[in-house]
C-alpha cells in the first residue's frame, strides 16, 4: 500500500462546469455561465485513473484496446465507472481511496468555513476572524420536530446569509473566500467555445484561479506499491490543467479535522465535503445547508466505440448534494451518521466525509 498527499496547481484560470449550461433543457437559454470553485471527486477520479494508465503505459487515445490488453486495464484501474446508486463496493483498480478536496498553503489545510459561522458577533469578540458558532436561543413554544424545542440563532444577518469563506483547520481562523480565490469574467463568448470571439458572442462564463501560494490537495490512497510521478492533471469537461505533485507519505498519514467546542452550542455535523443522502433532513431538528445538483459522466465500454468523446456521457438522472459547509442539527446524531456513511463508494472517492461536534445544550 502507497500513500501520497497530491496537491493541484492550476495553471492558469480553471472552468469546472454544472448543471447550468448555456442550453437549458427546458429550451430556455442562460448567457451566464460560473464555474464552480472546486473540482468535483468524480472529476479527480479520472483523471487520476487516466494518468495512471499513461504511466503505466497503457493508455490508447484511439480507445482501440483488444480483449488482453482490456483485462489487464480493469485489473490496474478497475473495470466500471463511479455509479452512485451502486449498492456494492466498486472496484477502482489499485485506487484503494481519495480524500475530500482541501485547500493548501505552505503546509497548512482549509476547509469550507462550517455555515453556522457567526461572522458578527466574531467581529464583537476577535480582533481577528476565527470560526464563532451561532448560539441559540430557546423559545418557550415547543415543538417535536425541532430538537425538543424551537431555536432561532443569534446574531444572524439574513442579509449576508450564510458564510463562503474558508477555515485553517488547524488554527481555526477564517479566510476571507476573495483571499484565495481570483475571479474573471469572458465576455463575448460564442456557444460551443469557451474562446472569447470579437464578432458578436453574446454570452459569459465566470472562471477561477488561485491566489499565489495556495493550492488543492487530497490524500490518494494506493493498493499496492505502484509508483506515480509528477505530472500534469488535466481535470473538468473543459479539461483545465493542474501541476500534480505526489508527495509520498506514511501509511498512517491524514488530515484530521478536529473542533473544542468551547462556546458550548448544539451537537451538530459538519459536512466536509459534497455529501448525497436521501431525505436529507429526515430526523434533522435543524439545518444550515446550501445544496447543489450533481450528474457525473460515465463511460461506456461497448465494442465499436473508438473514440473517448463517443464513449464518455452524462448519467439521465440527477441528484441533488448538500454542500461543503452544511451543518445538521439530529434529534438522533448516530442515525444521521449511518445515513451519511452507508454510501460506501461515495466515502470512497471523497464524498459524504464529515465531521462531528458535541456541544453543550
Amino acid at each position: 500500500m502507497s500513500k501520497y498527499l497530491v496537491t493541484l496547481k492550476p495553471l492558469d484560470y480553471y472552468f469546472f462546469g454544472g448543471e447550468i449550461t448555456f442550453d437549458s433543457k427546458d429550451g430556455t437559454t442562460n448567457y451566464f455561465v460560473r464555474s464552480n470553485i472546486f473540482p468535483q471527486q468524480t472529476a479527480i477520479l479520472g483523471a487520476l485513473r487516466k494518468e495512471i494508465l499513461i504511466q503505466q503505459g497503457l493508455y490508447k487515445y484511439d480507445w482501440s484496446y483488444t480483449d488482453k490488453e482490456r483485462e489487464n486495464i480493469n485489473k490496474i484501474i478497475g473495470k466500471e465507472s463511479f455509479k452512485i446508486n451502486y449498492i456494492e463496493e466498486q472496484d477502482f483498480g489499485v485506487i484503494k481511496s481519495i480524500s475530500n478536496v482541501f485547500i493548501y498553503k505552505n503546509g497548512e489545510f482549509f476547509i469550507s468555513a462550517p455555515f453556522d459561522h457567526n461572522e458578527k458577533v466574531c467581529k464583537e469578540i476577535n480582533r481577528k476572524k476565527y470560526y464563532t458558532p451561532f448560539k441559540f436561543e430557546k423559545e418557550t413554544f415547543k415543538s417535536n420536530i425541532c430538537l425538543n424545542g424551537v431555536y432561532k440563532l443569534i446574531g444572524y444577518d439574513h442579509k449576508k446569509g450564510i458564510t463562503r469563506d474558508f477555515l485553517n483547520i488547524e488554527t481555526k481562523e477564517i479566510v476571507s473566500e476573495n483571499k484565495i480565490f481570483v475571479s474573471k469574467i469572458r465576455i463575448g463568448i460564442k456557444k460551443g467555445s469557451h474562446i472569447t470571439k470579437d464578432d458578436g458572442g453574446y454570452y459569459k462564463q465566470q472562471f477561477f484561479k488561485l491566489e499565489d501560494g495556495y493550492e488543492f490537495a487530497f490524500i490518494l490512497e494506493l493498493s499496492s506499491d505502484i509508483h506515480i510521478k509528477d505530472c500534469i492533471l488535466y481535470i473538468g469537461g473543459e479539461k483545465s490543467a493542474f501541476r500534480a505533485k505526489f508527495e509520498k507519505k506514511t501509511d498512517n498519514f491524514e488530515i484530521k479535522v478536529e473542533f473544542d467546542d468551547k462556546y458550548r452550542t448544539i451537537d451538530r455535523v459538519i459536512l466536509l465535503s459534497d455529501t448525497y443522502l436521501d431525505n436529507p433532513y429526515e430526523n434533522c431538528g435543524f439545518a444550515i445547508a446550501d445544496t447543489e445538483n450533481f450528474r457525473n459522466i460515465e463511460t461506456c465500454y461497448e465494442k465499436g466505440i473508438n473514440n473517448i468523446n463517443k464513449a464518455l456521457k452524462k448519467i439521465s438522472k440527477k441528484y441533488k448534494f448538500l454542500k461543503r459547509g452544511t451543518v445538521l442539527y439530529s434529534i438522533d446524531l448516530k442515525e444521521l451518521e449511518e445515513r451519511i456513511e452507508k454510501y460506501e463508494n461515495l466515502r470512497k472517492i471523497g464524498y459524504n466525509k464529515y465531521v462531528y461536534i458535541k456541544g453543550g445544550i
